[in-house]
């Protein structure tokens, strides 16, 4: 037979056992990277959904804000009082040679608000001269309630259109 001296085969042994423990650490090396390469590519998959939806908030918000400003715009009101004494077809026409129009009232914060602006008398955006006894706004909306002194509108002398 062979004569395999005992050395060679402790030797051999040797190797095989290295060479098995290298494997053994660049598998586990190799695992650690694949482990750590699937979480950097989760953390940046996150981090992209993240954007995304930070960026979603974002226009969200920016829609948000500019939809309240544009309420808020449109629900200013612009009050403007004459000094000078006109008749109602007067006035209005002074209001609608500028883009606007004689006030509707139509709630009770409307009328304390223009009372408290001053204690004469003004006109306001309401008449019955299209149909008499027909109380309509300068909109064409119909009176629906008023807020007036008891008995008003009451076209006093068969002649009070406005």
């Amino acid at each position: 037979m062979f004569g395999v001296d005992h050395r060679s085969l402790g030797l051999i042994c040797v190797l095989l056992l290295v060479f098995i423990i290298l494997q053994h650490i660049t598998i586990t090396a190799e695992r650690d990277l694949i482990k750590s390469y699937k979480n950097t590519v989760e953390e940046f998959n996150q981090t992209n959904s993240l954007q995304d939806e930070k960026h979603q908030l974002q226009n969200n918000f920016s829609s948000l804000k500019k939809l309240e400003l544009e309420t808020r715009v449109t629900s200013l009101s612009w009050f403007f009082m004459s000094n000078e004494l006109k008749s109602w077809s007067d006035s209005r026409q002074y209001c609608r040679d500028r883009g606007a129009d004689l006030i509707i009232i139509n709630t009770e914060e409307k009328q304390r608000f223009i009372s408290s602006l001053t204690k004469e008398r003004v006109w306001i955006g309401l008449s019955d001269t299209e149909q008499e006894g027909n109380m309509t706004w300068v909109d064409n909306s119909t009176l629906k309630n008023g807020f007036w002194l008891k008995g008003e509108p009451n076209d006093y002398g068969g002649d009070e259109d406005y």
